[in-house]
C-alpha cells in the first residue's frame, strides 16, 4: 500500500506474518497507531466491509485467519529504501460496523503490542538468589518467539538477595511482574516495536527523556 509516496507493508497471521492478502490489502481503509512507555501501545485496522449486506457477513476480514485475534500483525512503513517498523502488534478484538448504506460498513481490527502476550497468564514462582536485572533478563528471555531484545539497565545500586534472607517471589503475569521490577527502581517496561520487521526491544531502565 502507497500513500503520498510512503509504501506500507502489512505483513500478518497466526503462527508467522506474511504479507496481507491483496484482496484484504485493497479493501484496507485506514491505520491507526498508537505509542506508549506507561503500559501497551496499540494498533487499529479499518477495512471497507463491502458493496451490500451479503457482502458484510462473509467479509474476508472477518473470516481470514491472518486476523483473527492472536495472530500477529507487523506494520512497516518504507521512506525510500528505508524501513521503519511502525507496530509489531497481536490482534486483540475484531468489530464490525454497520454502515447507514451499502458500502459505508467497516471493519475494525484492534490489537497491541506483543508485550500482551506476557500478561496472559498468572504466575506464582520463586527467583532465589537472583537481582532484579537477572529477573528481567531471564522473564524477557522467555518471549524470544516474539523477537524481544532485551535493554535491561542495571540501577546503580543492585541488592543481591541472599536466600537465607529472602527470596524474590512473583504473583501475577510476567508482564506485572516486571513492571513491579521497574517501579521499584523508578524504572519503566515496555516493548517498542523494531529496529526491523520481527524484533521488538524489551526496554527495562529509566524513563527515556528526550530535549
Amino acid at each position: 500500500m502507497s500513500l503520498l509516496g510512503v509504501r506500507l507493508t502489512v505483513l500478518a497471521g497466526p503462527t508467522i506474518a506474511v504479507p496481507l492478502a491483496p484482496t484484504l490489502l485493497l479493501s484496507l481503509a485506514n491505520v491507526e497507531v498508537t505509542h506508549t512507555d506507561e503500559g501497551r501501545s496499540g494498533f487499529q485496522l479499518t477495512f471497507q466491509a463491502g458493496r451490500g449486506p451479503g457482502d458484510v457477513v462473509d467479509h474476508l476480514a472477518l473470516a481470514s485467519p491472518q486476523l483473527k485475534p492472536s495472530a500477529r500483525v507487523i506494520l512497516v512503513v518504507t521512506f525510500g529504501l528505508t524501513p521503519y517498523v511502525l507496530m509489531d502488534g497481536i490482534v486483540t478484538n475484531q468489530q464490525l460496523q454497520p454502515g447507514q448504506r451499502p458500502g459505508q460498513s467497516t471493519i475494525q481490527v484492534t490489537g497491541e503490542d506483543v508485550s500482551v502476550m506476557m500478561d496472559r497468564e498468572e504466575r506464582s514462582v520463586e527467583h532465589p538468589a537472583q537481582p532484579d536485572p537477572i529477573i528481567a533478563l531471564k522473564l524477557i528471555g522467555s518471549y524470544a518467539q516474539y523477537g524481544l531484545v532485551p535493554m535491561v539497565i542495571p540501577p546503580l545500586s543492585v541488592d543481591m538477595p541472599l536466600p537465607v534472607e529472602r527470596v524474590p517471589t512473583q504473583q501475577g503475569t510476567d508482564l506485572a511482574y516486571l513492571r513491579e521490577l521497574a517501579t521499584r527502581h523508578g524504572y519503566v517496561f515496555y516493548v517498542p516495536s523494531g529496529p526491523a520487521p520481527f524484533a521488538n526491544t524489551a526496554y527495562w531502565g529509566p524513563p527515556v527523556r528526550l530535549g
